[in-house]
């Protein structure tokens, strides 16, 4: 007969650290791990990082452009700049970029990503953004 441990009758934790599950007149051993005093659950991360490429679909016309890309947490007031894409020439109506960005991903938050388009009209100041021509932008949840 094959024991049920869920059904066991009598279950102990042996010293070694295995435990044994007696059903009628049958017992089982048990590997260390099929049972776990709640004292000794390990507590795991259910965070990852995610890595983000990004693709701009839609131009009108071929032109150069970059995005800037901001994230938050839901509850926060005040966007953070993740970083900017490089300056691409777009070979018609959609750029592939490049340049990845990674995003630290909990399960428990929301987290809240903004992308901004701009055109460079001004290779001299690309950090002057009222020197560059606004696109349009998108906000997404990750």
């Amino acid at each position: 007969r094959t024991a049920d441990c869920a059904a066991a009758a009598d279950a102990r934790m042996g010293a070694s650290g295995s435990s044994t599950a007696k059903t009628g007149d049958e017992v089982v051993e048990l590997a260390p791990a099929a049972l776990t005093p709640a004292s000794e659950v390990i507590q795991t991360d259910l965070s990852s990082r995610v890595e983000l490429t990004i693709r701009l679909e839609g131009l009108k016309r071929a032109s150069s452009v970059f995005l800037i890309i901001y994230t938050k947490l839901a509850q926060d007031m005040h966007w953070q700049e993740l970083g900017k894409t490089e300056n691409t020439l777009g070979n018609g109506k959609s750029i592939q970029y490049q340049r990845t960005f990674v995003v630290d991903f909990h399960a428990e938050h929301q987290r809240l990503m903004q992308f901004e388009a701009y055109r460079m009209r001004d290779m001299n100041a690309p950090d002057d953004m009222a020197a560059q021509k606004f696109l349009g932008s998108v906000q997404v949840y990750l």
